[in-house]
């Protein structure tokens, strides 16, 4: 009975050894499986990360193509947002206006606006970007601003852009100077004017002059 009394706590010890070395497997396991989980996560973390970063890339190459095109383009082509800022201008527009490109990116497009009309060209932008079509300003007289205040005479294009992330819907607007085709067209008119004139005046003549 002594030696099974004095056995017992050891007993009880080894019980007791044996239920904590059985919670550390458990909690050992418990960790690798934690471990596996992260590494997994890590690895799928890795995997959408290099993912993104070749989506934005693309996005890169692709932004700075439609760059190229805009800056390489004959006629004056600029981008503005619905709310009529200037997000985008080629050399070819900034110097039809005596500006350079930095100078009109980021201003109000009624800078380019005349005066007598910019009152009503935020109505006029909003209804065409709530409208949405490809319209060409022509048959009417379009004038635009420059920085020096003079103004010239333009043909422009206009073509609203598919929407972004963080600049919605934009318009695209193609201009041409035409100040020297419109000159050259009133040079024309008045020569067949005057050239009008003086047939009537040799018809006159003739029609008054003696005849035997």
């Amino acid at each position: 009975l002594s030696l099974l009394e004095g056995a017992l706590p050891l007993l009880a010890m080894s019980l007791e050894i044996m239920e904590r070395t059985l919670k550390t497997k458990d909690l050992l396991q418990e960790s690798q499986q934690q471990a596996l989980a992260l590494q997994e996560k890590s690895a799928l973390l890795a995997t959408q990360t290099a993912e993104l970063e070749r989506q934005q890339t693309e996005l890169k190459v692709t932004e700075q193509w439609y760059r190229d095109i805009i800056k390489s383009a004959p006629d004056g082509l600029l981008v503005c947002d619905a709310k009529g800022i200037i997000v985008l201008a080629n050399p070819q527009v900034a110097a039809m206006f005596g500006y350079t490109e930095d100078e009109l990116q980021g201003q109000q497009l009624d800078v380019l606006v005349p005066d007598a009309i910019r009152p009503k060209h935020p109505k006029l932008r909003e209804s065409y970007i709530a409208e949405g079509t490809t319209r060409q300003m022509a048959g009417r007289e379009v004038h635009g601003r420059c920085k020096d205040g003079s103004e010239i005479s333009v043909d422009v294009s206009l073509a609203k852009l598919t929407a972004i992330d963080g600049l919605g819907a934009c318009v695209c607007a193609s201009v041409r100077d035409v100040t020297e085709r419109k000159a050259a067209e009133q040079k024309l008119q008045l020569a067949f004017s005057e050239l009008e004139k003086s047939q009537a005046l040799v018809q006159a003549v003739l029609d008054n002059s003696p005849t035997d």
